[in-house]
């Protein structure tokens, strides 16, 4: 089974393995870049400082909830004269910097929102 009817391809993302239960789509995504570019200098690092989990939601696959499992690397910017000592590897086609949601679930929501906006304004007053 291809992982992209699924899931789209994410630059410098691979899934690692997902998982089924009844109420849940476990998607489990790893960066396969060795290296990543200091937002603040430009400078590509190879240094890993340390990893954490992030667990953005996104949109809804099959009717269940999927709950994305990101390994997340934090490097040091081997820049000496660089104001910025560590910095976190970034998935903009993915996730926005300190965002919960994925870009394309905060998308659907907007979209929500706007609609929902829109007939109210038509609708007649409660008053």
């Amino acid at each position: 089974m291809s992982d992209f009817i699924v899931f789209p391809k994410i630059h410098g993302l691979k899934i690692q393995r997902m998982v089924q239960d009844e109420n849940h789509l476990l998607i489990y995504l790893q960066a396969v870049n060795s290296q990543d570019c200091c937002p603040e200098c430009q400078q590509n690092s190879h240094r890993i400082h340390s990893r954490y989990t992030h667990l953005p939601g996104d949109l809804p696959c099959f009717g269940q909830k999927t709950q994305l499992i990101l390994q997340v690397r934090r490097f040091v910017c081997i820049n000496q004269s660089c104001k910025r000592k560590i910095f976190t590897e970034r998935f903009t086609d993915l996730i926005q910097p300190h965002a919960r949601t994925t870009i394309r679930l905060s998308k659907v929501q907007q979209q929500i929102g706007l609609l929902l906006g829109e007939s109210r304004e038509n609708s007649s007053p409660d008053f």
